[in-house]
């Protein structure tokens, strides 16, 4: 599952966390979605997330303790 918020996500598969932190800059949560396809056997997780500016460029999906947003 995916968890969006303006500034932070958490995405878990069954119940082990394997993302959780601060965005590198806020999303339109309406513009955020996951899906979870098969192939063959392997499950891949795809999520999709949608600036709320769309003229800063993120250096990383997450951003460290010490940041900041613009």
């Amino acid at each position: 599952t995916c968890e969006f918020k303006m500034q932070s996500i958490v995405v878990s598969v069954r119940e082990d966390v394997v993302i959780d932190g601060r965005l590198s800059h806020p999303v339109v949560l309406d513009g955020c979605m996951w899906s979870l396809t098969t192939d063959g056997p392997q499950r891949i997780l795809s999520v999709a997330l949608e600036k709320k500016d769309p003229q800063y460029e993120w250096p990383a999906l997450l951003r460290s303790e010490d940041e900041t947003f613009r």
